[in-house]
């Protein structure tokens, strides 16, 4: 899934599988109008693809929209076999890149702090210095 500020990463749930499947029942209206929405709710878990490290219950698939319209549903022994499960993610390139530069700016941002710390700290110290050397005319302060 992609995500703003975040890149590519992996989501499960309703809260984002409902918008896909809606997309995908919209497809197959718009392709077939003729279809019933218990025919559109079929092809729809009868396309999904298997999950990996999943059974292979009711819901166990991850969504295919190009099967589920193309496909054209025959009797079960017609039907093409169903595909291997999908790979499980391995690390996206683009998620990794992000992370690293997400490192580099941090330490960056690390160092330009300490430095304006530092800086910070000694323009002070020299703005309580300065001032009470030149009121003693640069003499070291009575002990008394």
């Amino acid at each position: 899934m992609a995500a703003p500020g975040q890149g590519h990463h992996r989501a499960e749930g309703t809260s984002y599988a409902a918008p896909f499947v809606a997309a995908t029942a919209a497809l197959l209206r718009q392709y077939r109008p003729e279809l019933t929405a218990t025919e559109v709710a079929g092809r729809i878990v009868d396309s999904a693809d298997p999950a990996p490290g999943r059974g292979d219950g009711y819901g166990a698939g991850v969504l295919n929209p190009y099967r589920a319209v193309t496909e054209t549903p025959g009797p079960v022994v017609d039907r093409p076999a169903r595909a291997a499960a999908l790979p499980m993610d391995g690390t996206d390139p683009a998620a990794a890149a992000h992370r690293a530069r997400r490192a580099v700016a941090r330490h960056r941002a690390l160092l330009v702090a300490g430095v304006v710390g530092a800086t910070t700290t000694a323009v002070v110290l020299l703005a309580v210095v300065l001032p009470r050397g030149a009121r003693r005319r640069w003499r070291p302060a009575d002990p008394t």
